[in-house]
Order: C-alpha cells, then structure tokens, then sequence
C-alpha cells in the first residue's frame, strides 16, 4: 500500500488532468444536443479552457517551484529546507482552494439561467444538471488558476523573506 506521501504525489500530478479532461468534455459536449450551457456562455467557456491549460502546463512544468534551493541551501551550509518548501505547498494549496470558490461562484451566477430555462421546460432535473456542470467549470478552472497565483505568491514571498533574511545566494 503506498504511503500518504506518494498518494498526495500522485494526486497532485493527475488531478489537474482530470480537470482538464473534464473540461474538455464539456467542450465536446456544447457542439451536441445535450449542451450544458448557453451559446451566450461559450466565449467564456473557451477562455476558462485556455486559461485552465495554461496553468496546469505551467504548474506541470514546475514553473516558479523553487528550482535552485539546493544551492542557495548549500551556501548556508546544509541541505536541511523544512521552512520554505511547506509554506510554499500551503499558499499553492490555498489559492486552489480559494481559485476554485471563486470560480465556482462566478460561473453559477453566469450561468444560473440554464436552471430557470430548466423549470421554464418543465426539466428542473436536465436545468439542475446544467448548472452544476457550469459551477464545476468554475471549479476546475479556478482551482487551476489560483494553484498558479499560489505558487508564484509562494515564490515571491520565499524570494522576499530571504532577502530580508540575507540568505539568498549572489
């Protein structure tokens, strides 16, 4: 059985994916009768998309992940970096969670109309379904957008606190 260290690892590594498939899923979807959104929403469905991708191959790459603290730990005279690395996983963490609130309250608000065409047809159920689908747009995309903002408000503040520390490597 692995441990909870590589179950987070793997989390963290498919997790964006899933949402992206997700994402495209509703992409495919918009072009059949079985829409889940409104024509009116697609121009902000394609932005979540590219956004969304945007972020998950920059989180994937490891952009702004604090590459070189090996070196910077290695002037200092030890490779112990229990400080940064953490504090840096909780502001990337919090701005999924935050990214993906947000986003989830926006998109239900855009797109809180395809429950009212629901009732309208006599098809809350099919309406219901729909707004859900758009709120876990918001989800996903805003997760994936604030993991971005979190890691590179990690990064900017590791880079901040060293500096006033005097401990960053010149």
């Amino acid at each position: 059985m692995p441990d909870a260290a590589a179950r987070e690892g793997a989390l963290r590594v498919w997790l964006p994916w899933v949402a992206l498939g997700f994402l495209t899923a509703i992409v495919v979807l918009q072009e059949t009768p079985w829409a889940p959104l409104p024509v009116r929403n697609e121009p902000a469905l394609w932005r979540s998309v590219v956004l969304a991708l945007a972020s998950a191959l920059l989180l994937r790459l490891g952009w702004r992940a604090d590459g070189d603290w090996e070196a910077r730990q290695r002037a200092l005279g030890t490779l112990s970096n229990s400080y940064y690395g953490p504090r840096r996983q909780a502001l990337e963490e919090a701005g999924a969670v935050g990214g993906g609130i947000v986003g989830a309250l926006w998109w239900g608000a855009m797109a809180w109309i395809v429950l009212a065409n629901g009732i309208r047809h006599h098809a809350p159920a099919q309406g219901l379904v729909n707004l859900q689908a758009a709120v876990i747009v918001g989800v996903a995309t805003g997760a994936l957008i604030g993991a971005l903002a979190g890691r590179i408000a990690g990064s900017v503040w590791e880079t901040r606190h060293r500096a006033r520390r005097g401990l960053l490597a010149r």
